[in-house]
């Protein structure tokens, strides 16, 4: 691993673990055939005018898959790379997404279950309480006062008619 332009560089890894990304910083105005980019499966090795930068990838990669693009904005060098091991690492990451998917779904049926015998359980004792109470059950007049008649406290004569 060599810089001798001492151009700033990173290497990034996607959020699915398949790509590797190597920036280069080059100067904004340097004209792009002044850059040879060589990609190999364990390093990238880069010429700027005479100045090599050559860095080990940190994992192999597919070179075929390999794509360079230079910013128009920035002039950064950006060489984005698949990982030789990607389709094992996908295949992987499918099989453990499934997983989680069956596990959850198992969970959730275990939950629904677990409700649904609560709710049978409680509709029996439902069951039970109204026989009980059906059996018990009589219908009284309610013990108390009676009520007494209403009586008005005037007249009847002095209302007039409703017309």
């Amino acid at each position: 691993m060599f810089n001798q332009g001492g151009y700033e560089w990173s290497f990034e890894e996607s959020r699915d673990k398949c790509y590797l990304t190597f920036r280069l910083a080059v100067p904004k105005f340097m004209d792009t055939s002044q850059l040879d980019v060589d990609c190999q499966p364990t390093y990238v090795r880069v010429g700027v005018k005479d100045k090599v930068t050559q860095m080990l990838w940190p994992d192999e990669i597919l070179c075929d898959s390999a794509q360079v693009q230079r910013s128009q904005t920035t002039g950064e060098l950006c060489i984005k790379a698949k990982k030789s091991k990607a389709d094992a690492l996908a295949e992987k990451q499918a099989r453990m997404q499934e997983f989680k998917e069956a596990r959850e779904k198992k969970r959730k049926l275990d939950e629904l279950e677990k409700e649904q015998e609560l709710a049978v359980k409680r509709s029996d004792e439902l069951l039970k309480l109204e026989q009980e109470s059906s059996k018990t059950q009589t219908f009284a007049k309610p013990a108390g006062p009676e009520r007494e008649k209403f009586v008005p406290d005037f007249d009847e004569s002095e209302v007039p008619d409703l017309e």
